[in-house]
C-alpha cells in the first residue's frame, strides 16, 4: 500500500507491505515486512531532491535491514518521451550479522505515459492519489 500527500512542491508519504507464506515441508515459512517512508521536494523546473528509508523486517528470522537513501532527480524529454532520471548514494544503517554493506548507489529511470499523466486529473482527492508524480512535475509533462 502507498499513501502520499502533496503540497507546496513537497511529496511525502510511505509505502508498506507485509508478505506471509506457508512454506510447507520443503520451504521455510515467510513473514516479512517492507516499509519505505519518503520526502521529496520538486522545483517547478522539474528538478527535485529527496530522501527515503527502506526498512525490511524478517519476522521469522528476527532480523532487520535498514537503508538511508538521499537522491536528486529531474524530469526531462528524450524526443517525445517524458523521463524522470535520478541518482544518489545508499547507506546501510542496519543489517543481519555478516550482511551489512558499507554503501551503495541507486539510479532512477521512470518513463511516463500519457495515461500516467491523465488518470487522476478529475479525481477530487488528487492531493492523495497513489502515484509517484509530483503535481508540479505533472504540469511540465
Amino acid at each position: 500500500m502507498v499513501a502520499l500527500k502533496q503540497g507546496g512542491g513537497f511529496t511525502y508519504g510511505a509505502l508498506i507491505n507485509q508478505i506471509w507464506g506457508l512454506g510447507g515441508s520443503s520451504k521455510p515459512d515467510v513473514s516479512q515486512m517492507f516499509f519505505q517512508p519518503f520526502l521529496v521536494y520538486n522545483w517547478p523546473t522539474g528538478a527535485g531532491v529527496g530522501v527515503n528509508f527502506e526498512l525490511t523486517q524478517n519476522w521469522t528470522q528476527s532480523n532487520t535491514t535498514l537503508w538511508f537513501n538521499p537522491f536528486i532527480n529531474g524530469v526531462t524529454s528524450l524526443g517525445k518521451q517524458k523521463v524522470q532520471i535520478g541518482a544518489g548514494p545508499r547507506f546501510n544503517l542496519a543489517a543481519p550479522d555478516g550482511g551489512k554493506a558499507d554503501r551503495g548507489l541507486r539510479t532512477i529511470v521512470v518513463f511516463y505515459s500519457k495515461v500516467d499523466l491523465e488518470i487522476f486529473s478529475d479525481n477530487p482527492l488528487k492531493s492523495y492519489y497513489i502515484v509517484l508524480l509530483n503535481s508540479r512535475n505533472r504540469e511540465k509533462l
